[in-house]
């Protein structure tokens, strides 16, 4: 006897027949036994291997029964097997009837060459399942390297006044600060002072004081090794 998919009451009919040749009085005897009920049970989870792995994201992908009741879908990863954060599977909430289902959803925003936990877990109304803890690595940090340096505000008309670039790195740097730029004067241009610097990951904003006198002034930045990605590289190829 195959069991109904969802939950709920059902009429069974059991029949019993006889084919035997030799009997007089072939016959069939059906009965009805009334009032079934199906009762649902935990989704069955498993955690399938990730996929889809980049610098700074994952596809996580499970299998997941519902086992008779709609069945929402999620995963949790994190550094450890404590996990963290949690992320909803694209195809939740899965139908009561589901079976064998694949489930997925797209993590972003993680570490380079980091190592990360997660498990899938499928909770209904008749309780939680929790898939095994897998493991998957992002790719390896890229060599930090300058894409860009543009100006980002007004071209200044007056001394004195306030003058700033935008630095775009190709991967998440840290330790950068104002010993990683020098100012180029041109024309004339003296007193020019480094200002704030501001930003983080990719996206950096330099802030300089345009000193006096007409003229031009840029900005170059320095590789003194300060600035590094996730991997500790420091910057190269400036």
């Amino acid at each position: 006897i195959t069991a109904p998919v969802t939950t709920g009451s059902y009429n069974l009919y059991l029949r019993s027949s006889s084919s035997d040749s030799s009997c007089a009085n072939n016959r069939s005897i059906t009965k009805a036994l009334s009032n079934i009920i199906i009762v649902a049970t935990p989704p069955t989870v498993t955690t399938n291997a990730a996929t889809a792995l980049s610098v700074s994201g994952a596809t996580l992908n499970a299998t997941i029964s519902s086992n008779g009741a709609s069945t929402a879908a999620t995963f949790e990863y994190g550094l450890t097997t404590a996990y963290g954060s949690t992320t909803t599977a694209s195809a939740s909430p899965l139908a009561a009837g589901a079976v064998g289902a694949a489930a997925s959803a797209v993590v972003t925003g993680l570490s380079c060459g980091t190592t990360y936990h997660y498990r899938a877990k499928g909770v209904n109304s008749a309780g939680t399942s929790l898939g095994g803890d897998t493991t998957f690595s992002t790719a390896a940090c890229p060599t930090p390297t300058v894409v860009s340096v543009n100006r980002a505000s007004t071209n200044p008309n007056v001394t004195n006044s306030t003058v700033a670039w935008t630095v775009v790195v190709n991967t998440s740097v840290s330790g950068v600060d104002a010993t990683d730029f020098a100012l180029v004067p041109g024309g004339g241009v003296t007193g020019a002072t480094l200002g704030t610097v501001t930003g983080s990951g990719t996206t950096w904003t330099v802030q300089a004081n345009t000193g006096t006198a007409t003229g031009t002034l840029g900005l170059d930045v320095v590789d003194n090794d300060s600035i590094v990605n996730g991997a500790s590289v420091p910057l190269g190829g400036v």
